[in-house]
């Protein structure tokens, strides 16, 4: 992982951590490792969504993009689940009587 999506990630992931030991403090509940350990995977998901999306818009940050081919499959995967969920309602559920 190139420290361009690494650093953010571990900066993103870490102010979540606060907020959730801070949440968890507050309501008086024990820090979960499977929530700690979710949410800096889904930082690292976050920021390399924001790199595929300024990817297509700004030339430069195309160069980035080589490293993060897992990323580029999930986005792919959700777009063609949620397009085929929209297409399956939009034939049989708003049909049906």
């Amino acid at each position: 992982m190139d420290s361009i999506i690494l650093i953010p990630t571990i900066i993103l992931g870490i102010v979540c951590l606060i907020v959730y030991l801070v949440l968890c403090y507050k309501k008086s509940i024990s820090p979960n490792l499977n929530v700690i350990v979710n949410m800096f995977l889904l930082s690292s998901g976050i920021i390399c969504g924001l790199l595929l999306m300024l990817g297509s818009v700004y030339e430069p940050a195309k160069a980035y993009l080589k490293g993060i081919d897992i990323y580029i499959f999930i986005g792919g995967l959700a777009v063609l689940f949620v397009s085929g969920q929209g297409l399956f309602k939009d034939l049989f559920l708003t049909t049906h009587r």
